[in-house]
């Protein structure tokens, strides 16, 4: 979250959107409240500051393009910082509500619309398996409707049920205060079922609305404090945190994680600039259609994934895939695997072509490629982020593997994108 409001300091300025995405790659949210979004709210702030507020719809798209989270209250900037970094990043887009009374239901379903949030449709076999746990008068579909009167342990099979099934990406509990569950035994059951099923290495993001008498207050910070954000008194809050937690860049979310193209910036920022000044001075341009040649592609699951069949390898490399940036071993792999090293160094040549080890320093030098590209982080700073405890040791390892050190790699992608615009300038 910045330190100060975007409109304090104008988001055009390329480097601050670079920081931005720097922050992204981090691992970090980046959440705005953008002032002077009306007319009236833009006369306010010229008369007030002296500086200009801006077009709401270009900075609506600067956010968008940059991974910011856009708050558009000062309720909803503090809601957002408190929230989203507890969460998970969803796999997907399927919400599921389960809640103990209708009406609560169908409060966040609207909430959901209103935040673009996609309530999944219930195939068939997963309404059987939830009706089993609710009572015959309740509802199963989207919402789950558990009904009032139900125990803990009516609470606990669903959510589980809902965290175990891997079409469902995340949560929104609705809780309304009864005695045959009361606020904290509800909200100790939660905690339970979530951590029992994140040492499963399940995570699933989880939000909850609680109504009822001042115990849900204390009820709903046990929640927070152990990873479930929730609210007391609101069934609004909760969704638009969970909302703005999914409103992350497409091709980080996506379930696999989508490759994209590599924009050239710089370039598009100068040819911009030069039409700009040959229409101010009258010039007509020979075209509007100016082509910039991207810096290249940014490689992520969508195109670098293999049809393995063994289930030994399959979860090797999956687990590859998500850790090896975290400094990951072989040993740590044959654990996950439930392999001997024998048995998967075997079959990993046999299906990749590679050995374990391989591929974890290919992840590395993958995510490393993409630094170096995406952001302006010391070479220091990506050691830290790609696993590897001492910068030399990568420095080393990157010129094994692709014949130049990493500030050579960087120099020689910031000069094709210099390249680019000296061409441009000189065929203007």
């Amino acid at each position: 979250m910045p330190r100060k409001s975007i409109g304090e300091t104008a988001m055009t300025d390329a480097e601050r959107q670079a920081r931005y995405r720097a922050a992204r790659a981090a691992g970090k949210p980046v959440i705005a409240l953008k002032l002077g979004a009306s007319e009236g709210g833009r006369a306010a702030a010229m008369a007030h500051t002296g500086a200009l507020a801006g077009n709401d719809k270009i900075y609506e798209d600067v956010f968008r393009q940059s991974g910011v989270i856009r708050a558009r209250s000062l309720r909803d900037l503090l809601d957002f910082a408190r929230g989203i970094p507890v969460l998970p990043t969803p796999k997907g887009n399927n919400v599921v509500i389960i809640t103990g009374a209708g009406g609560s239901g169908v409060l966040l379903s609207d909430a959901c619309v209103d935040n673009g949030l996609s309530l999944m449709a219930m195939p068939a076999d997963l309404d059987a398996a939830f009706r089993k746990f609710i009572p015959p008068f309740g509802a199963a579909g989207n919402p789950v409707d558990i009904t009032g009167g139900e125990p803990p342990i009516t609470y606990v099979n669903t959510v589980k049920l809902g965290l175990s099934d891997e079409r469902i990406h995340s949560l929104i509990l609705g809780y309304w205060h009864t005695i045959v569950t009361p606020p904290m035994v509800f909200a100790r059951n939660m905690v339970e079922v979530k951590n029992a099923m994140k040492a499963k290495g399940i995570e699933k993001p989880i939000v909850a609305s609680l109504a009822g008498d001042i115990e849900v207050e204390e009820a709903a910070d046990y929640l927070y404090q152990n990873g479930i954000v929730a609210y007391a008194y609101s069934t609004e809050i909760p969704v638009a945190v969970l909302g703005a937690n999914n409103d992350t860049i497409r091709c980080e979310l996506a379930d696999p994680a989508l490759s994209s193209v590599a924009p050239n910036a710089f370039q598009s920022g100068y040819r911009a600039a030069a039409l700009l000044g040959d229409l101010l001075l009258g010039i007509k341009p020979k075209s509007y259609d100016q082509r910039v040649e991207p810096l290249g592609v940014v490689t992520r699951h969508s195109t670098d994934v293999l049809a393995v069949e063994d289930r030994n390898v399959a979860a090797a490399l999956s687990f590859i895939r998500e850790r090896a940036c975290h400094g990951i071993t072989v040993s740590q792999v044959l654990e996950h695997a439930h392999a001997s090293r024998s048995q998967i160094e075997r079959k990993f040549r046999q299906c990749i072509g590679r050995s374990p080890q391989s591929e974890i320093r290919r992840v590395q030098l993958r995510k490393i490629r993409q630094l170096l590209l995406e952001t302006d982080f010391p070479l220091k700073r990506i050691a830290e982020l790609t696993g590897f405890e001492h910068m030399e040791y990568m420095c080393v390892l990157f010129k094994r593997m692709t014949g130049v050190s990493p500030g050579s790699y960087r120099v020689r992608m910031q000069d094709k994108a210099v390249s680019a615009v000296t061409s441009a300038a000189a065929a203007s």
